[in-house]
């Protein structure tokens, strides 16, 4: 019995300084957190928000030729070519990086955001159309009705 106290000591003795040193590390980002909370409240008291928004010194350009076409009749062809596409992304990811918000840019544009999000998610690489110019393309990937 003897002999399980005296191991029992040092390992609680260990443990205890374990929990002393997580608990300093804590205080010490408790300490961090309330000195930033308390440079918010000062900000807010001052009138400043919270979120400050870029103002842009330029206007955001949009060259005719790469305008999103938005079909309005049978006759007005739509510019969803491969190299329109491929400049418009390319300028978009520009734009972009200059720090124009996406809802800006989408704006600016005449567009939905989620146009300008789903050339994000694609890297701003667009594709070329694979069953271009032959229509047997097309039908390759079809089953067969019987």
């Amino acid at each position: 019995m003897n002999y399980l106290h005296e191991l029992a000591l040092p390992a609680a003795i260990h443990r205890i300084a374990m929990l002393e040193k997580e608990r300093d590390e804590f205080n010490k980002k408790l300490t961090s957190l309330y000195t930033t909370i308390g440079q918010i409240r000062s900000e807010l008291a001052l009138g400043g928000g919270l979120v400050k928004e870029k103002t842009l010194d330029t206007p955001i350009v949009v060259p005719d030729d790469l305008r999103l076409v938005k079909r309005q009749g049978q006759r007005q062809k739509r510019n969803r070519a491969y190299h329109v596409v491929q400049k418009r992304w390319n300028l978009w990811a520009e734009q972009l990086k200059t720090g124009i918000s996406v809802n800006a840019l989408a704006k600016a544009w005449g567009c939905d955001h989620g146009t300008i999000l789903f050339a994000k998610k694609r890297n701003f690489t667009a594709r070329k159309a694979w069953n271009k110019g032959n229509p047997q393309n097309f039908l390759r990937g079809r089953k067969k009705k019987k």
